[in-house]
């Protein structure tokens, strides 16, 4: 997981340290993406940011390839070539797509019951009925992982992603 999410920060610092890099994603991204979901920076300490930041990357998905593989052929900087090849064959892998789908799922469902805990209205009984609920949704994930691969393979294909892992790194059964 530390692998994933360093990755996913990697994702945020390219573009979000250079204003051309940033000003690319933007110009090669459906504005709606862009404005509606926006990559962040990854805090150790609030889950909610690696729920929008999930969100944010398969939203900008293709934006993200479409920018790296421009820098990749047009960038004078060496390091921005390296830099944009490194992420595109990280975010690219099937693995990476698969814990992508996968924590999107988890994310979600722990983000709704976060925004539940906070409500004014919340009560011990709903509160726990809620937890309860996420911890059978996160529970249930085990033995549907066939299912989060094909999804992952189904996006994987629509993204001109890998589709397969690759050896060493075979499917769990």
């Amino acid at each position: 997981m530390q692998s994933f999410f360093g990755t996913v920060e990697n994702v945020y610092k390219f573009f979000g340290s250079s204003a051309p890099n940033w000003a690319l994603l933007k110009a090669f991204g459906d504005g709606n993406d862009v404005k509606s979901y926006t990559l962040k920076h990854l805090s150790s300490t609030r889950w909610e940011s690696r729920h929008k930041i999930v969100q944010a990357l398969i939203a900008q998905y293709c934006s993200i390839l479409r920018s790296l593989a421009h820098l990749k052929l047009t960038s004078h900087d060496a390091q921005v070539r390296r830099a944009a090849t490194r992420i595109t064959e990280n975010i690219t892998s099937f693995e990476f797509i698969v814990l992508l789908i996968l924590w999107e799922q988890i994310l979600r469902c722990i983000y709704a019951v976060s925004k539940h805990l906070q409500s004014k209205s919340v009560n011990m009984s709903t509160a726990t009925t809620s937890l309860k609920e996420a911890v059978d949704f996160v529970s249930q994930l085990r033995s549907k992982f066939d299912d989060v691969c094909q999804s992952a393979e189904s996006t994987a294909t629509q993204w001109g992603a890998e589709t397969t892992f690759k050896e060493g790194h075979a499917h769990p059964d």
